[in-house]
This record gives structure tokens, C-alpha cells and sequence, in this order.
């Protein structure tokens, strides 16, 4: 084992990621440098997306009792629930499948649009799984 022992937990500084009227307080690194912070803040070079409220969808009156079923069993189950705050709004989709049944979606593409992109992204799980489980012959 090595004798000197480093402390990889850097200490904490609280940020206001939100407003002055709303503040949205979050904890980042304390060593960082001034370029650093900025860019990891929403409101440095990012650019800052206001709040989107999509607007109400209409569907033709034969899908709406179908629908009506598929939403009412996902709220009974607690997958999904009605909000009194319509800040970043997503709307329910009605999609048909293959086998003629209606499947309920919801709309993130304004969401997906004001989110960044990621410089790192997650590698494919899978292929990662498989390489490191692969039986040799």
C-alpha cells in the first residue's frame, strides 16, 4: 500500500444556479478556477432557455376514450401525474403501434433543445457488457 494517502473530496462552494427570485442553490467544486466555474454555470457562456409551455394537443374524438383509459392506468400506477405548474410542459402523444393499440408518449423535444449537449456521453452499455463477459473458445 502507498504511505501517503491524498484526499480525492474537494471542498464545496454553494452556486445560485436559478435567480434572485428563485434561487436554485447547488454545491461545485471549491479549487476551481474562475473560467471553470463560469463555464459550468447555466448562466456563464451556456445559453439560458426560458421556460416552455407546450401548447394543448386535440385528438380526434374516436382515440379520446382510449386514451382516457391508457392515461387514467399509468396515473393509478404512479407513472405519470397531474401538475399544477405548467413550467416546461410536456404533452402526452398518442402513438399506434404495430398490433393496432394506442401507446402514450410524452414530448420532450423542447426539453431535449434547451438541454445541452454532453462532451462526454455514456458508452454503449452493451457492447461494453459483452466485451468484458465474452467466452472464450
Amino acid at each position: 500500500m502507498e504511505e501517503e494517502v491524498k484526499i480525492t473530496v474537494d471542498e464545496l462552494k454553494e452556486v445560485n444556479l436559478g435567480i434572485n427570485d428563485e434561487p436554485r442553490p447547488t454545491y461545485i467544486s471549491a479549487p476551481l478556477t474562475p473560467e471553470e466555474e463560469t463555464n459550468a454555470s447555466p448562466n456563464g457562456k451556456r445559453k439560458h432557455k426560458k421556460p416552455l409551455k407546450q401548447a394543448q394537443q386535440r385528438f380526434r374524438p374516436k382515440l379520446v376514450p382510449s386514451i382516457e383509459a391508457e392515461v387514467n392506468k399509468l396515473i393509478e400506477v404512479g407513472f405519470i401525474w397531474e401538475v399544477q405548474y405548467p413550467t416546461w410542459l410536456a404533452n402526452i402523444v398518442s402513438v399506434r403501434k404495430k398490433n393496432r393499440q394506442i401507446r402514450e408518449c410524452v414530448d420532450f423535444r423542447d426539453l431535449n433543445h434547451a438541454c445541452p449537449k454532453v462532451d462526454f456521453p455514456l458508452p454503449i452499455l452493451e457492447l461494453m457488457i459483452d466485451s468484458t463477459t465474452a467466452t472464450r473458445i
